[in-house]
């Protein structure tokens, strides 16, 4: 009886299926800085995603007050990508001005002498598309001017475009996700106007509607430690939106980014601030269409 109790509880390791919130709590958060919403976040996305957080391929970090934000390691970016049976290689460099103030681009990050870095790009290649994914990111927009942004800036920029292009190339697999480069920017800026009383009348009805759908799922009481054989009920979830819809947000998102010169996560914390998520995994199915329409509006004026 201990052993097959001891098996089950480790099961986690080989399936990630199988782990739960307080095991995942006590790997990733010790102290319980993160909020239950924030943890429940994480788990389903480690779920839904497959990704290993006893490995670091997925964590939290968190920044004083603020919300903890769930982040992916540029290892997990490649490992995915390179599973993909289409990943056909990448090339990455940095943009720079030379003496003449003229932008040029090179592969890997030694700067001819005298010219300033100005940001990274990254080109990636699938074999059924005929053209590759190429992004550009702005040093300024990421530069935090600490750490390894200090020490090494062409190699972290460059980086932070491989992943980006990675992303958008790959969406299937990793749509959605970012690395702690991405979110520790240094100055981030609203990509979309003043909010009109429309846009806060539909804030306001998709935060109500969030709330009548967390009240209406039934309580379960905590169900303590039975025999391996007898069935325990899963409690039951929230009914978040899926991976398919959570990817059309974030190819609308990238669309926006693009429109406005703007860094794709800039975009991504302003909405998830206006509609006080911490990921998009955590939007419930009511909420979908709210948001969806919210950020095609602001393409569709910027288009206009």
């Amino acid at each position: 009886m201990e052993n097959q109790l001891q098996t089950t509880k480790g099961a986690y390791l080989t399936d990630l299926q199988q782990l739960d919130g307080e095991t995942l709590r006590n790997f990733v958060d010790p102290k319980h800085q993160a909020s239950p919403q924030e943890l429940q976040t994480l788990l389903a996305i480690v779920k839904n995603r497959n990704l290993n957080p006893f490995t670091k391929e997925v964590y939290f970090i968190k920044y004083g007050n603020n919300s903890a934000q769930i982040v992916v390691s540029k290892d997990a970016f490649m490992k995915r990508a390179e599973q993909n049976q289409n990943y056909d290689g990448f090339e990455s460099g940095v943009i720079y001005e030379d003496e003449k103030g003229e932008l040029k681009t090179k592969k890997g990050v030694i700067l001819p002498r005298k010219a300033t870095l100005i940001g990274g790009w990254c080109e990636v290649y699938r074999k059924d598309r005929s053209r590759p994914v190429y992004r550009e990111v702005e040093l300024s927009a990421y530069n935090t001017h600490k750490n390894w942004w200090q020490k090494a800036p062409g190699q972290m920029i460059e980086k932070v475009a491989i992943v980006a292009a990675v992303r958008d190339a790959f969406s299937e697999n990793v749509g959605g996700l970012y690395t702690a480069d991405e979110m520790e920017q240094a100055a981030p800026i609203d990509v979309t106007p003043r909010e009109t009383q429309e846009d806060v009348k539909a804030r306001k009805m998709a935060q109500i509607e969030q709330q009548r759908q967390e009240q209406a799922q039934p309580v379960q009481p905590e169900q303590e430690l039975v025999e391996d054989t007898e069935e325990v009920e899963e409690k039951p979830q929230p009914n978040f939106i899926s991976n398919e819809q959570h990817d059309t947000i974030m190819q609308q998102i990238n669309e926006l980014a693009l429109i406005t010169g703007q860094a794709t996560g800039t975009v991504s914390n302003y909405y998830l601030k206006k509609y006080k998520l911490n990921d998009f995994h955590e939007l419930l199915v009511a909420g979908f269409n709210v948001v969806s329409n919210d950020i095609q509006t602001q393409i569709n004026n910027r288009k206009g």
